[in-house]
């Protein structure tokens, strides 16, 4: 069984989490280190946890406690790991640790990677919400917004009524961004 462990950056696995962070997502869709551990360490809505099996080291989420949400803004697990069904376990032991449907963002599916991805989080009981439009805030004053979608898993949220009010929670807490109409140039 996986075990999810709360993270600080002063803990052991903090480093393994970093080094991870910097090869499994571009600069375009994480903060820099510095500005991860500063919210890692001080926002009180976001939880990062180790993901461990049997002791070692596979992966990572990170979480935040929205209002009536819960948003997984990175996740991760090692290549060795991959394929193996430790993403899914991970996402049900999130459903049952978290009393909130999940949100999460995800790449259009113009490449065969976003396809399976999204084809996994679907497989995981995510719904793709596609008739909005959706741009995550650049992380970093270097980067760009990117036109992304979002998916849900749980009870409780509808695309028409509450994608708005989502999207608004996510600007604010998780990118701080006041611009509430980002659009991505070609």
């Amino acid at each position: 069984m996986i075990e999810l462990k709360k993270i600080k950056t002063g803990d052991a696995e903090y480093p393994l989490v970093e080094n991870l962070f910097a090869s499994a997502f571009p600069p375009e869709e994480r903060r820099s280190p510095e500005d991860q551990r500063q919210v890692t360490d001080h926002h009180s809505a976001l939880e990062t946890y180790a993901l461990k099996l049997e002791d070692s080291f596979v992966g990572f989420i990170t979480c935040w406690q929205g209002p009536d949400f819960v948003y997984v803004e990175h996740f991760a697990t090692v290549p060795e790991v991959r394929g193996k069904g430790i993403g899914s376990e991970v996402l049900d032991r999130l459903s049952v640790l978290y009393a909130h449907p999940l949100v999460l963002e995800v790449e259009l599916p113009l490449e065969e990677l976003a396809k399976r991805r999204i084809g996994f989080y679907r497989r995981n009981g995510f719904v793709l919400w596609k008739n909005s439009h959706y741009v995550q805030p650049p992380y970093q004053k270097t980067c760009s917004p990117i036109a992304l979608y979002l998916m849900v898993r749980g009870t409780g949220l509808d695309e028409t009524s509450d994608f708005e009010r989502i999207k608004c929670w996510l600007y604010t807490e998780v990118y701080r961004c006041t611009d509430f109409n980002l659009s991505v140039h070609p």
